[in-house]
């Protein structure tokens, strides 16, 4: 680029990254998903191992308000529909909500439901993990019918700091 002429500018950035350590998992007590099929854990995600139950949001069920996790129980992982707002302040509700693990799904409309990866762009205090719209929709109908789904979650990750260049 110098010999055509261009005044060239490395410019170097710092930035976090999440590494997954170990291999992660996510079950319930009907069956084992598929990692990097059925779910993904977050970029940034938090570390830990739970077994809790899973709670749905209420109101629109997304957690892109607070007043979706009025009434939350303290300690249950809390499983969220995609919705309309950045994964973070999804993540972010509920995790003041008091939620021990966060599962966020994907709306049937977007991508035919498929499981697809989060991207925070703030680390999360506690495990966060995406699925497809058929699961998360599982576990809230067996909640709506009364019964209470479980879900164990071990994700093991690492904040790792890099660098990075642009070329100005």
């Amino acid at each position: 680029m110098r010999q055509a002429g261009y005044k060239v500018t490395i410019q170097t950035y710092n930035y976090r990254a999440s590494e997954i350590v170990g291999v992660p998992q996510f079950t319930t007590s009907a069956r084992t998903y598929l990692t990097n099929h059925d779910w993904f854990v977050a970029r940034l995600s938090g570390a830990g191992t739970l077994t809790a139950p899973v709670q749905p949001a209420s109101g629109a069920g997304t957690g892109c308000s607070p007043q979706d996790l009025t009434g939350f129980v303290r300690g249950n992982i809390a499983l969220l529909q995609r919705g309309s707002c950045a994964w973070d302040q999804q993540v972010e509700h509920a995790a003041q909500a008091g939620a021990a693990g966060i599962i966020v799904y994907n709306r049937q409309d977007n991508a035919n439901g498929i499981a697809m990866p989060a991207h925070l762009h703030h680390p999360a205090t506690v495990p966060v993990v995406s699925t497809s719209f058929a699961v998360g929709s599982d576990l809230s109908q067996l909640h709506a019918s009364g019964q209470t789904p479980t879900a164990h979650l071990d994700v093991r990750t690492q904040q790792v700091s890099s660098v990075d260049y642009n070329l100005i």
